[in-house]
């Protein structure tokens, strides 16, 4: 599957998709082969499809949170691959966002409401001291979104406030939209203090939409976030006395440069802000396993170094030779991950005038009106893209 997704920019998603179901997926993959074909039927348009995918691969993820025994004792005996694959902690929270997402494309406001609900008892359970484990911005901003939508001022207003906390403690710029939210909130709760501190902070204040006004609200995805790599690091094992070459995963250096969406609203130009990077999230979520993986590789190498040994001690020299074949065969690094994700998500806040004519609006990769989800009584105006959309325009043909 790795293949596939290295391609997926140039290819674009129809042809992925028709690349990745050619494959016949493993038991133990079949939750990783449903999130990546799940991804990609987003991308072409089908949408309940992407939905049943998704949803099955959360239920399959799920159950394979109590660890089956058989498997563990295969991957520390033979190696990591054999273990069913339950997705990172990042992975865990952003299923429940591409579902959302897939909910609003649907006018489902409920439906993306409960994913978000889902995914706050998701972040909870993966929650650790001292950590942002489990805790994304674009999760909360995306809840605050919806919530919003629905009224809930509240309990959008509470997450709104969690994804500037996460984006604060990893030191990063607060895009224009999350500022926006923020303030108009605090404002319209009749929050005097909080919304000066924002005002303060922030350099901006807000105004009430006047009548006929509207905003738009955009979620980019860009890119395809990076897929992992074997190396083989030579380790010292007290076990043998001696060094040891393990085959463990990695990512390779982080290149990334986000690629934004731009638009032009009545002459006025705009663009997305990242919300969150995928790339960052993916490779933490790799050294926080690391300590773990590299504990299991050496034992396992060890006892295979052990075996062979043992044979050769008895001049088993043909069965030594083929036990050193086996090891070697056997002895991958675990390099699965969800990479038809995106490299990074971005957003945008827009205020759109009462003279503004939607049906004139110039959309990018050609989009139109037509692609503009309206929510709050149309008030509220949704545009979910991707960087996909240059090849497929996937989203542009989504069918409901």
């Amino acid at each position: 599957m790795n293949s596939v997704a290295d391609n997926l920019q140039s290819t674009g998603a129809a042809q992925a998709l028709a690349a990745l179901e050619k494959i016949k997926p493993k038991s133990r993959d079949k939750a990783l082969y449903l999130l990546n074909r799940g991804s990609l039927k987003r991308y072409t348009g089908d949408l309940k499809g992407s939905n049943a995918d998704l949803e099955s691969a959360k239920s399959i993820m799920a159950a394979l949170q109590a660890t089956s025994v058989s498997e563990s004792l295969a991957a520390v005996t033979i190696n990591e691959t054999l273990r069913s694959y339950a997705g990172t902690p990042s992975e865990r929270i952003l299923l429940h966002e591409m579902l959302a997402f897939n909910y609003l494309q649907l006018g489902d406001l409920d439906g993306a409401r409960v994913e978000m609900l889902q995914a706050d008892v998701t972040a909870q359970a993966l929650a650790k001291a001292d950590s942002l484990r489990g805790y994304l911005a674009s999760d909360q901003f995306l809840s605050g979104c919806i919530y919003e939508m629905n009224g809930e001022l509240d309990n959008a207003m509470i997450s709104y406030r969690r994804a500037l906390g996460i984006m604060d403690q990893r030191s990063l710029q607060i895009p224009l939209a999350l500022q926006d939210s923020l303030l108009q909130i605090s404002q319209r709760q009749r929050m005097t203090e909080e919304y000066q501190r924002y005002e303060k902070r922030f350099s901006r204040s807000a105004e009430p939409l006047e009548e006929g006004e509207r905003e738009l609200l955009v979620f980019y995805a860009d890119g395809n976030v990076s897929s992992k790599q074997q190396n083989f690091i030579p380790i010292f094992s007290p076990a043998i006395a001696q060094p040891i070459s393990l085959a463990l995963p990695y990512y390779p250096p982080n290149n990334y440069r986000a690629q934004y969406l731009n638009l032009n609203v009545a002459g006025k130009f705009y663009r997305t802000q990242p919300i969150e990077n995928i790339e960052v999230l993916a490779r933490e979520d790799l050294d926080e396993a690391m300590p773990g993986i590299t504990a299991a590789t050496l034992l396992r190498a060890t006892a295979k170094y052990q075996t062979v040994k043992a044979a050769r001690d008895k001049k088993e020299d043909f069965a030594a030779l083929l036990l050193l074949v086996a090891n070697t065969v056997t002895e991958q690094a675990d390099l699965r991950s969800w990479n038809m994700l995106p490299s990074s998500l971005q957003v945008a806040r827009i205020r759109l005038g009462a003279q503004v004519d939607i049906e004139t609006l110039a959309l990018p990769n050609g989009m139109n009106a037509s692609n503009l989800l309206s929510f709050n009584r149309g008030k509220t105006l949704v545009l979910l893209a991707s960087s996909l959309d240059r090849n497929d325009r996937s989203l542009a043909k989504s069918t409901k």
